[in-house]
């Protein structure tokens, strides 16, 4: 059980509200309170029913009231606390109840973050809801290493895609193959070597630059940076275990080797340089 998992059955007694209570899906951030919005900020700490996910960080969840209920609805790597029908039945009890609830998602609900079939459960038993949106990891992790999504003369946009369930359709890798913006990769490092694979078979050029960037349960990142042909032979993968998101693209020769917060403090940074196989890799502490 979480530390921040604690149900107290008979809190509510006579202040229900008559009018129902409200679900609020509020997006996190992609890390800590400074990616916070001053909405998201609000409407937590004004919350009394507060269900949050695995990577919401400690400093966030700090910021949920004493005297609410706060309950664990992570989901990491097959490990499911709840499953998503059980928790939008819940946001639906609960704010039946009459209480003031908060959906709290790393990120942006609506970017990967399944926020639209929570809504489409309020929506269908008529709970009001709102919502507030985060800044999500697809520009803010990219922010952080200086890596442009979009570049004039270099890419001038980008496509963001899931790498979890990939689509055999190979019109569909045909098309990205041909994609010359940005692309970025949720949830992809596991298959990283098959869609890499994929890519350079339906005709992208296989020294197309990548980088993944990987972030550990403590907070610390690392990145990798090579090519589409590096990829594909297994030689950029996961390494921490935590969440990682990949950039393809020529605007990758563009991003900083660190984070723009220790480009003056090399002491918080060991890097690994391998010649041979061309990669880089750099961790951050």
């Amino acid at each position: 059980m979480h530390t921040y998992s604690k149900v107290t059955p008979f809190r509510r007694s006579s202040q229900n509200n008559a009018n129902g209570g409200t679900v609020t899906l509020v997006g996190a951030g992609a890390g800590g309170l400074d990616c916070l919005t001053i909405g998201a900020l609000k409407s937590i700490a004004s919350a009394e029913v507060v269900f949050y996910d695995a990577l919401v960080t400690e400093d966030v969840l700090a910021v949920i009231p004493k005297s609410a209920i706060a309950i664990y609805t992570g989901k990491r790597c097959g490990q499911h606390a709840l499953t998503q029908s059980e928790i939008s039945e819940l946001l639906v009890h609960w704010a039946k109840l009459g209480f003031q609830v908060v959906r709290l998602k790393a990120g942006d609900p609506f970017i990967f973050g399944r926020g639209s079939e929570e809504v489409a459960a309020l929506r269908a038993d008529g709970i009001k809801y709102r919502i507030i949106a985060g800044l999500s990891a697809l520009n803010a992790v990219a922010a952080n290493f200086t890596l442009p999504l979009t570049m004039r003369g270099s890419a001038n946009e980008f496509r963001a895609i899931q790498g979890h369930h990939l689509p055999d359709d190979q019109s569909y890798w045909r098309d990205l193959a041909r994609y010359n913006g940005t692309v970025i990769i949720f949830m992809g490092s596991e298959k990283l070597q098959e869609i890499a694979g994929r890519l350079i078979k339906s005709g992208k050029d296989a020294t197309t630059l990548l980088a993944m960037i990987e972030t550990d349960s403590n907070g610390q990142q690392s990145v990798q940076r090579g090519t589409l042909d590096h990829a594909a032979h297994g030689l950029i993968r996961r390494e921490n275990g935590g969440p990682a998101i990949i950039y393809i693209g020529q605007n990758v020769a563009f991003m900083d080797a660190c984070p723009s917060e220790y480009n003056h403090k090399d002491d918080h940074i060991r890097t690994r340089k391998d010649d041979r196989d061309g990669i880089a890799t750099a961790y951050f502490s």
